[in-house]
């Protein structure tokens, strides 16, 4: 009888060690929060230059792929999931709820913990001194502002961070024709190559 172990997220490490794990004969289950798998790389409309050999391939491009991988293999991926989960010397007892409700419960040898991060949001904003009377259709976070960068074009844009992702999205959107604004309470921590590229034609 092939050994359960159950995975906590759905994004590309959590469907990694799905992949591992039915590889080395175990059977691996996944629950996912959200909705579909895939994780934050769901949202990134942008193509992705840090996977080798995936140059050309969107991060909604690869999260598609994997979900279809993992399909192949009738791996279970249980969306839209909480999870009780209850460690005892006999194992790992794991409560899967939707509204709730429990609507299966597995006995498995180990629990993977493949939650990932996440981005700030409005809660960063709201901290600052009038940041609550921002327009929602003014203020982008994370990977989601990514599909609305083509809506930005010839307007004036302030990015708040001094991070790769700061001086990446700086260099899309003056492509674009935007004008922009970095704002860092320190001195940059993105990668030299980054910054001298968006300063160079500042």
């Amino acid at each position: 009888m092939l050994q359960k172990v159950f995975i906590l997220g759905a994004g590309p490490a959590g469907m990694s060690a799905a992949l591992w794990l039915r590889n080395l004969g175990f059977e691996p289950i996944v629950a996912e929060s959200e909705s579909e798998s895939g994780g934050m790389q769901r949202l990134n409309f942008l193509k992705n230059n840090w996977i080798l050999g995936s140059e050309s391939t969107t991060g909604v491009d690869l999260a598609s792929v994997h979900r279809a991988h993992l399909e192949t293999l009738d791996i279970p991926v249980l969306t839209e999931a909480s999870t009780k989960v209850d460690v005892s010397a006999q194992g790992v007892k794991i409560d899967v709820l939707r509204r709730g409700s429990i609507q299966r419960s597995f006995e498995a040898l180990a629990i993977i913990i493949a939650t990932g991060t996440r981005f700030r949001s409005h809660e960063y904003v709201s901290k600052i001194a009038g940041g609550g009377s921002l327009l929602s259709s003014t203020v982008f976070f994370g990977p989601f502002a990514f599909s609305k960068l083509a809506l930005t074009g010839q307007s004036e844009v302030l990015i708040l961070g001094g991070g790769d992702n700061a001086f990446e999205n700086a260099k899309i959107l003056r492509d674009l024709g935007c004008r922009v604004t970095i704002v860092c309470r320190s001195n940059p921590k993105a990668q030299r190559k980054l910054v001298e590229s968006v300063r160079a034609n500042h």
